[in-house]
């Protein structure tokens, strides 16, 4: 006889739905905690969650999402990318988000492209070792936790280990944690509120905030909203520096 998996009910993504995980983790006693804090040594009793946020999209997005967790007295770990085809954390507007993320009592990680490698001449430890060395400079803080980009199955087999520092895809680093990820808006076990009502000690949720930040129900629609902020953002630094930019400019999508 075949064996039917549950299915999981279906599941809104939105600011409001965002708002009420995080209430649901304070309602459950779940204390939230930062990468760098699993280094220490954990508190006995305590159920602990470490919520973690890839910055893929729109530093705007991931503001907005800090913002909100800020409000609620709840702190994450945002994990931005030095190669993103979509923001640039060295530009003026990026930059400041950066700060913002972390005044804002939130932790910052290294999103690593490891597919991206520009020098030849240099291991996969030593790319890394780089962009969490310029991470740590640009943020003003130390970047002890890094996770992977869209990883190949032979990156995460390869359990690579930097001393002092958090590989999200080692499964020893953050043994005890139960994971869940909202990639592309499905949950492949269990949502949040599920883990939740688990009553588990330790959780891991993955949320990125291009999903929750954007009220659109389609995917498509979310990243053609992260793509207009981007412009937005862009476009503001040239009015104010670029004379010869001339007037703003409205932007129009159309998908191929």
């Amino acid at each position: 006889m075949d064996c039917m998996m549950p299915t999981v009910p279906e599941f809104r993504f939105s600011k409001s739905v965002f708002v009420q995980i995080l209430d649901a983790l304070k309602s459950a006693s779940y204390r939230c905690v930062t990468f760098s804090e699993t280094l220490k040594e954990p508190q006995s009793g305590v159920k602990t969650c470490l919520l973690r946020h890839d910055v893929d999209v729109s530093m705007q997005l991931a503001l907005e999402m800090a913002r909100l967790e800020h409000e609620h007295g709840i702190q994450s770990t945002y994990f931005v990318m030095l190669r993103s085809p979509m923001y640039n954390l060295m530009s003026r507007h990026d930059s400041a988000i950066l700060v913002e993320l972390a005044l804002l009592g939130h932790e910052i990680g290294l999103h690593f492209d490891a597919g991206c490698r520009p020098n030849p001449g240099m291991t996969l430890e030593e790319e890394l070792r780089f962009e969490l060395d310029v991470l740590s400079q640009l943020s003003g803080h130390m970047v002890r936790s890094f996770s992977f980009h869209q990883p190949t199955p032979e990156i995460i087999e390869s359990r690579l280990e930097l001393p002092g520092v958090i590989n999200t895809y080692h499964p020893s680093h953050l043994s005890g944690y139960k994971y869940i990820s909202d990639s592309n808006r499905v949950w492949r076990e269990l949502n949040p509120f599920q883990l939740i009502d688990s009553g588990l000690a330790r959780l891991h949720m993955l949320l990125h905030p291009v999903w929750w930040m954007c009220s659109d129900a389609d995917v498509k629609d979310c990243w053609d909203h992260a793509i207009r902020l981007n412009f937005v953002s862009m476009q503001a630094q040239l009015l104010g520096t670029e004379r010869a930019y001339g007037e703003p400019r409205a932007m129009t999508l159309i998908r191929y």
